[in-house]
């Protein structure tokens, strides 16, 4: 299912998020349909029903009807995965206080996706993303504005894009399941990661530890986070590395200007691991957060494949300012490719996650949920592009020659 998604003039925060998670329930059923809406411009909005969503409400939310109230603040959808019928869990909420009237129903307060780890379960529910903040300018930080929206939800992903509400920059969020893993199929974990894509990376080096991995006012309500990107892994991921045992049930990485780079997505900085799965932790305690050394330093993440912010991110190996290149130094600029006949074709780059001092798998997103990274200057956000009988949208987030998304519209 895929859909943009125009909302009225004055739409608030929880609104808008009612109207998503009805159209992404409705369409797990096969009844998408804009008139089910409540508070969207079904004139100037488009619905492709396509596949259905595969995602429906958990058992543990209900939508709301009439006024907006805190129910509406957030919701749980739940979908399985490709291989094992693994259950698998994604949020969709406002971004602040969940119990604040101001929040849900403010309209200068955004629309976020977050990993959700144990439905119903109140120490260890764990949402990873998203302010507590009963602050609407605090609130305001994150999240994509209830102004227009678009959403793409179908049996391997959910995904919204829109703009921040501060600084009208293009935000993407998205839960995106990956293929199989040795480490996923023996242990039956998810094979899932959280990603949000921004146009810049304004992450500074104060917060490049544990925080960025789970709800809460350290990372989510720092204004300097608004349209950085991160990539999360909630109950997904188990790591190798001889200093951590069990489980790693959330933990993730942002992106930094700390190497000068702030026009491209182009350097890790943070990472932190939260909740690990040994029973002894609650909901959101830190657990461990720098077992692996240099919490929050560049160089303790050497030999990482750099393609999960985009072609515009690479790494040496060293914490060297000199090995940290921008695209052009890749070739990323004049990327070009062709088919099995020799004809010029699009150069697309997949997303993928690689990190062996962590973990031996290696993530692949775009073979499962068909996304890729595609050049800039091939069109506007929303525009199609037909090959054969499938139909790709092209989203836009930034001018560096990597800063586009191809997505496939099932």
């Amino acid at each position: 299912m895929y859909a943009k998604l125009v909302f009225n003039s004055g739409t608030t925060a929880g609104e808008a998020v009612r109207d998503i998670a009805r159209l992404i329930d409705d369409s797990s059923s096969g009844s998408a349909s804009l008139s089910n809406l409540e508070f969207t411009n079904t004139s100037s909005s488009e619905l492709v029903a396509g596949t259905n969503s595969g995602w429906s409400l958990h058992s543990s939310t209900s939508l709301g009807s009439g006024t907006v109230s805190a129910t509406d603040s957030k919701y749980i959808l739940e979908g399985t995965t490709a291989t094992g019928s693994k259950s698998k869990y994604c949020g969709i909420q406002v971004t602040g206080s969940w119990t604040s009237s101001g929040i849900y129903g403010g309209t200068s307060v955004g629309v976020l996706l977050s990993n959700v780890l144990d439905p119903g379960n109140s120490t260890r529910e764990f949402w990873s993303t998203g302010s507590t903040s009963s602050s609407t300018s605090t609130a305001a930080y994150h999240g994509l504005a209830p102004t227009t929206i678009y959403v793409f939800a179908e049996p391997r992903k959910i995904l919204i894009f829109g703009t921040t509400l501060l600084t009208s920059i293009p935000i993407c969020n998205a839960q995106l399941e990956c293929a199989e893993t040795p480490n996923t199929t023996y242990r039956s974990l998810p094979p899932t990661m959280y990603v949000q894509w921004g146009k810049t990376t304004q992450a500074t080096t104060s917060y490049q530890t544990y925080t960025n991995a789970k709800r809460g006012d350290n990372f989510w309500a720092q204004n300097v986070f608004q349209d950085s990107s991160l990539v999360q892994f909630s109950g997904s991921m188990y790591s190798d590395n001889p200093n951590m045992t069990g489980t790693i049930r959330s933990w993730g990485c942002h992106c930094s200007n700390y190497r000068g780079y702030d026009n491209y997505i182009s350097a890790w900085a943070g990472f932190g691991n939260t909740l690990m799965d040994d029973g002894s932790t609650a909901n959101g305690t830190a657990n461990n957060s720098s077992y692996l050394g240099q919490s929050g330093q560049e160089h303790a993440m050497p030999n990482i494949r750099w393609e999960i912010w985009g072609p515009g991110a690479t790494h040496a190996g060293s914490s060297s300012n000199t090995n940290y290149y921008k695209d052009g130094a890749w070739g990323y600029a004049g990327m070009s490719t062709r088919d099995s006949s020799g004809n010029k074709a699009l150069p697309l780059r997949p997303i993928v996650f690689d990190w062996p001092k962590f973990s031996a798998d290696i993530y692949n997103a775009s073979d499962v949920s068909k996304i890729w990274w595609a050049p800039t200057g091939l069109g506007a956000t929303g525009d199609t592009v037909t090959v054969g009988s499938d139909v790709y949208v092209y989203l836009l987030l930034n001018s560096g020659p990597g800063g586009a998304i191809l997505v496939k519209r099932i």
